[in-house]
């Protein structure tokens, strides 16, 4: 349950920010919950992998001036 129904937000764009934020976390609760884990260990993991994959190749260059 997201609680979008009861979002008591008055202006059209919080409203819509509020159910931006809230499906991408319900989502997470679902994958936690069918592979038996937490939330934590699912973001941590996915950011891991993300760091590692940009250290050995990074995307971005950095000028040292």
């Amino acid at each position: 349950m997201t609680e979008i129904e009861s979002c008591q937000c008055r202006a059209d764009r919080i409203q819509r920010n509020h159910i931006a934020r809230a499906l991408p976390a319900q989502s997470a609760e679902d994958l936690a919950y069918q592979g038996r884990t937490t939330v934590y260990q699912i973001k941590h993991g996915s950011l891991r992998e993300y760091l590692t994959e940009q250290l050995k190749n990074p995307t971005a260059r950095m000028v040292i001036a």
